[in-house]
């Protein structure tokens, strides 16, 4: 249940509001807690809930006093009846048979199917304490095979006992904690060595034969098995008072501080020889109060709420204002609540509803009239939301659309930036009449592939950082094409393979037609060789006859911060451009 549900059920019992929401489910449930009184018939329950609450906790020690009278009558009748015939055994069927009934009530009472197994194993090991103690004292009193069994129960329920604390306030669709394995190894040693103490007398050694068998001396393994028991159970009482400050009963932990309390002066009192006696004869054995301080402890756990428990619902669901009945697996109503008088819907908005529980049925009314106009509320919030998501579609399409647009036309305005001056060169040379026609169409055939290949470099730097070479030599090759219908002659020698870097491809093919521009006028000669492997991107022009227009502060800046350098010499009528990048020029 959620915390504003908590909050809206205060001053309500809390098993209480459990069992509603048990009943009716957490959507009925959830309306009956948050409704204002007299807007919702089913919260005229909670004045009965509260005027019979005390009632329910009258009812609820009932259980706890028989079994605090059937444990004092047992101290009284075990005195009684020490020295009378057939009553040597009277002690231990007496607690049996409590213990047993006890166990019927944990099998009614108990919710979580994991945590009422191991109840049922806490109590097989009580019971077998006590038929361990019949047999050693007088079925095998004789047989010391026997005599140091019952110590293996005494070990097993300090290990349930932790294993049960692990296991409170824990859903049952968790995995079980681990953490009971580890500590229960040792014990699983210790009902080792106990099984078989008679053949090596490492845990209790026992002398004599027959009618003389006494118990001589208690080894290191005895002294032990009691430290191993202590811890085991004061492990087990801090993860219980860890898990009570989250208890839904905070109120209650008091109950368990006094029961604790209580219990660890009784067992050292015992032990120290202070139990109260009848004519020198003791009341209780240390097994016997053992075991009833272990169902105290486990009593108040369920009373506080860290075992949940069905204690009272029958009593609650007659109660009830809300209409519910309960059916057994034949169709009959077993329990009917007060508010199950007229038991039908009268409205599209009631509706009953059915739910399988163990041994029948249970049917309850619930008014979905809220439910129904919540659902209109979210159909049109849904409308809306809809249509506003198709109106953001379509502007977010629009927006792409008109960034898509934007960016193509700043890479067009770019790349009329950098080929503005051959475009120039050509609308000079278009209006030339002086010059021969045919000489002036093979210089613009020059300029305009450099126009045509330059755009597709840049093009492709703005899709892709780096690719392969291959562009940069198809390139070149197709402008020393063109420069040869000038009369010149020029050799292409690629020798590139790979990727490199879109920026140094573009400033190799801008040095490159540096010198394509010029040479024809100059009807000079020209060797380009191109390399690139391994990274590496490299350049070198060899031009004869030809001046140079540049020198080597030729895009100095470019070049450095691509890693490239530009190297010019000359060797007599020959002018040499090496032009290199390092790692093709990446940055």
């Amino acid at each position: 249940m959620c915390d504003e549900a908590k909050k809206h059920a205060d001053g309500i019992p809390q098993d209480i509001v459990n069992v509603v929401l048990t009943i009716l489910g957490d959507e009925a449930g959830y309306k009956w807690l948050h409704t204002p009184p007299g807007r919702f018939e089913g919260r005229k329950v909670s004045q009965k809930l509260k005027e019979g609450s005390s009632m329910l906790s009258k009812r609820d020690t009932t259980g706890s006093r028989y079994l605090a009278a059937s444990f004092l009558l047992g101290g009284v009748l075990h005195v009684l009846l020490r020295n009378v015939d057939f009553t040597d055994c009277f002690s231990q069927i007496f607690y049996g048979c409590v213990v047993l009934l006890w166990s019927v009530s944990i099998s009614e009472r108990i919710i979580g199917r994991r945590v009422r197994h191991i109840l049922y194993g806490i109590v097989f090991f009580m019971e077998l304490y006590f038929v361990l103690q019949i047999c050693k004292y007088r079925l095998f009193f004789n047989n010391r095979t026997v005599w140091a069994y019952y110590y293996i129960p005494m070990l097993m329920i300090p290990i349930l006992f932790y294993r049960l604390s692990l296991c409170m306030n824990r859903s049952e669709e968790e995995k079980p904690d681990g953490r009971w394995l580890p500590a229960a190894l040792p014990g699983s040693f210790l009902v080792l060595m106990i099984l078989t103490n008679n053949l090596h007398m490492l845990f209790l050694r026992i002398d004599g034969e027959g009618d003389e068998l006494r118990i001589a001396n208690a080894s290191a393994l005895y002294y032990c098995y009691w430290v191993y028991v202590i811890i085991v159970l004061a492990a087990a009482t801090v993860i219980l008072f860890g898990k009570c400050r989250i208890s839904v009963s905070k109120s209650r932990i008091r109950i368990l501080a006094l029961t604790y309390a209580a219990c660890v002066c009784v067992l050292p009192l015992h032990a120290a020889g202070f139990t109260p006696a009848i004519n020198g004869v003791e009341l209780w054995n240390i097994g016997e109060l053992f075991v009833f301080v272990m169902i105290c402890i486990l009593e108040v756990c369920i009373k506080t709420g860290l075992i949940p428990a069905n204690s009272s619902y029958r009593s609650f669901f007659r109660q009830m204002d809300i209409p519910a009945v309960i059916k057994n697996h034949k169709g009959d109503v077993v329990y009917a609540s007060e508010g199950a008088a007229d038991f039908a819907a009268h409205s599209a908005d009631e509706q009953i509803r059915t739910e399988a529980i163990a041994g029948g049925s249970v049917s309850y009314m619930v008014d979905l009239a809220s439910v129904h106009a919540l659902d209109k509320e979210i159909e049109d919030v849904t409308e809306q939301i809809t249509v506003r998501n198709n109106y953001l579609k379509t502007q977010n399409s629009l927006q792409e659309e008109r960034a898509g647009v934007d960016a193509r036309n700043r890479v067009y305005d770019r790349i009329a930036g950098i080929v503005s001056g051959q475009l120039a060169r050509i609308d000079a040379l278009l209006s030339e009449n002086e010059s021969d026609t045919v000489e002036r169409f093979r210089r613009i055939a020059v300029y305009n592939v450099y126009i045509k290949r330059r755009s597709n470099l840049e093009l492709l730097k703005e899709s892709e950082e780096c690719f392969p070479v291959s562009e940069l030599v198809t390139a070149i090759a197709e402008s020393v094409e063109y420069i040869r219908l000038n009369d010149v002659e020029v050799s292409f020698m690629p020798f590139a393979e790979g990727n490199c870097s879109a920026a140094a491809q573009i400033l190799a093919y801008e040095l490159f037609e540096v010198l394509a521009e010029v040479i024809p006028e100059q009807k000079g000669m020209m060797s380009v060789i191109l390399k690139a492997k391994d990274g590496g991107l490299s350049q070198r022009i060899i031009a004869n006859h030809v001046k140079l227009p540049i020198d080597e502060a030729w895009k100095r800046e470019e070049l450095a911060a691509l890693g490239g350098q530009l190297c010019i010499t000359e060797n007599g009528e020959d002018t040499i451009l090496a032009l290199s990048f390092e790692k093709g020029g990446a940055q």
